[in-house]
Protein backbone atom coordinates (compact mmCIF):
# COMPACT_ATOMS: atom_id res chain seq x y z
CA UNK A 1 0.00 0.00 0.00
CA UNK A 2 1.51 3.38 -0.95
CA UNK A 3 2.13 6.08 1.61
CA UNK A 4 -0.81 8.50 1.86
CA UNK A 5 -1.54 11.94 3.28
CA UNK A 6 -4.91 13.17 4.44
CA UNK A 7 -5.59 16.83 5.11
CA UNK A 8 -8.25 18.28 7.39
CA UNK A 9 -9.21 21.73 8.62
CA UNK A 10 -10.49 20.57 12.02
CA UNK A 11 -8.26 19.05 14.73
CA UNK A 12 -11.00 16.60 15.78
CA UNK A 13 -11.06 15.16 12.24
CA UNK A 14 -7.31 14.57 12.45
CA UNK A 15 -7.72 12.75 15.75
CA UNK A 16 -10.55 10.56 14.39
CA UNK A 17 -8.46 9.73 11.34
CA UNK A 18 -5.49 8.74 13.52
CA UNK A 19 -7.77 6.52 15.62
CA UNK A 20 -9.09 4.88 12.46
CA UNK A 21 -5.54 4.30 11.17
CA UNK A 22 -4.61 2.66 14.47
CA UNK A 23 -7.64 0.34 14.31
CA UNK A 24 -6.70 -0.61 10.73
CA UNK A 25 -3.01 -1.00 11.67
CA UNK A 26 -1.83 1.40 8.93
CA UNK A 27 -0.26 4.20 11.01
CA UNK A 28 3.08 3.63 9.27
CA UNK A 29 1.47 4.23 5.84
CA UNK A 30 -0.51 7.43 6.41
CA UNK A 31 0.00 10.96 7.65
CA UNK A 32 -2.71 13.39 8.74
CA UNK A 33 -2.30 17.18 8.73
CA UNK A 34 -4.30 20.35 9.15
CA UNK A 35 -3.74 22.39 5.99
CA UNK A 36 -5.21 24.91 3.57
CA UNK A 37 -6.20 23.45 0.18
CA UNK A 38 -5.44 26.84 -1.39
CA UNK A 39 -1.83 26.66 -0.19
CA UNK A 40 -0.80 23.01 0.13
CA UNK A 41 2.30 22.28 2.25
CA UNK A 42 3.92 19.94 -0.29
CA UNK A 43 6.59 20.16 -2.98
CA UNK A 44 5.58 20.10 -6.66
CA UNK A 45 4.68 16.79 -8.32
CA UNK A 46 4.84 14.51 -5.25
CA UNK A 47 1.53 12.60 -5.49
CA UNK A 48 0.23 10.10 -8.03
CA UNK A 49 -3.33 11.20 -7.22
CA UNK A 50 -5.15 13.93 -5.31
CA UNK A 51 -8.76 13.10 -4.46
CA UNK A 52 -11.08 15.60 -2.78
CA UNK A 53 -14.56 15.14 -1.40
CA UNK A 54 -16.58 18.34 -0.98
CA UNK A 55 -13.87 20.71 0.27
CA UNK A 56 -13.50 22.64 -3.00
CA UNK A 57 -17.12 23.81 -2.93
CA UNK A 58 -16.52 25.71 0.31
CA UNK A 59 -13.27 27.48 -0.58
CA UNK A 60 -13.01 31.18 -1.32
CA UNK A 61 -10.64 30.69 -4.27
CA UNK A 62 -11.66 27.45 -5.96
CA UNK A 63 -9.36 27.92 -8.94
CA UNK A 64 -6.33 28.42 -6.68
CA UNK A 65 -7.20 25.19 -4.85
CA UNK A 66 -7.56 23.20 -8.09
CA UNK A 67 -4.24 24.68 -9.28
CA UNK A 68 -2.69 23.52 -6.01
CA UNK A 69 -4.12 20.00 -6.50
CA UNK A 70 -2.57 19.91 -9.97
CA UNK A 71 0.73 21.38 -8.73
CA UNK A 72 1.31 18.62 -6.18
CA UNK A 73 0.22 15.87 -8.62
CA UNK A 74 2.88 14.22 -10.78
CA UNK A 75 2.59 14.60 -14.57
CA UNK A 76 0.35 11.77 -15.74
CA UNK A 77 -1.29 11.65 -12.29
CA UNK A 78 -4.94 12.14 -11.38
CA UNK A 79 -6.88 14.92 -9.68
CA UNK A 80 -10.36 13.85 -8.59
CA UNK A 81 -13.04 16.34 -7.56
CA UNK A 82 -16.25 15.06 -5.99
CA UNK A 83 -18.14 18.36 -6.20
CA UNK A 84 -18.04 20.00 -9.64
CA UNK A 85 -16.22 23.31 -9.86
CA UNK A 86 -17.51 26.33 -11.80
CA UNK A 87 -17.31 26.23 -15.64
CA UNK A 88 -14.18 28.42 -15.79
CA UNK A 89 -12.27 25.88 -13.71
CA UNK A 90 -13.57 23.07 -15.91
CA UNK A 91 -12.20 24.92 -18.95
CA UNK A 92 -8.82 25.22 -17.21
CA UNK A 93 -8.94 21.54 -16.22
CA UNK A 94 -9.47 20.51 -19.84
CA UNK A 95 -6.43 22.59 -20.86
CA UNK A 96 -4.34 20.98 -18.10
CA UNK A 97 -5.45 17.45 -18.99
CA UNK A 98 -2.48 16.94 -21.33
CA UNK A 99 -0.17 16.43 -18.34
CA UNK A 100 -2.60 15.42 -15.59
CA UNK A 101 -5.93 13.68 -15.69
CA UNK A 102 -8.54 15.80 -13.93
CA UNK A 103 -11.85 14.06 -13.48
CA UNK A 104 -15.16 14.65 -11.79
CA UNK A 105 -17.66 12.39 -10.13
CA UNK A 106 -20.02 12.08 -13.13
CA UNK A 107 -22.93 11.30 -10.81
CA UNK A 108 -22.92 14.95 -9.68
CA UNK A 109 -21.40 16.77 -12.64
CA UNK A 110 -23.23 17.98 -15.72
CA UNK A 111 -21.60 19.55 -18.74
CA UNK A 112 -22.29 23.31 -18.93
CA UNK A 113 -24.84 24.39 -21.51
CA UNK A 114 -23.91 26.69 -24.40
CA UNK A 115 -25.36 29.62 -22.47
CA UNK A 116 -23.11 28.88 -19.48
CA UNK A 117 -19.88 28.73 -21.49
Amino acid sequence: MPYRHKLWLLPRKVERSRESAQRENVTDKVEFRIADAQNLPFEDAVFDAVITESVTAFLEDKQKAVCEYARVTRPGGYVGLKVPPPPEIMAWAVDESESRRIFMDRHHYKEPSAEET
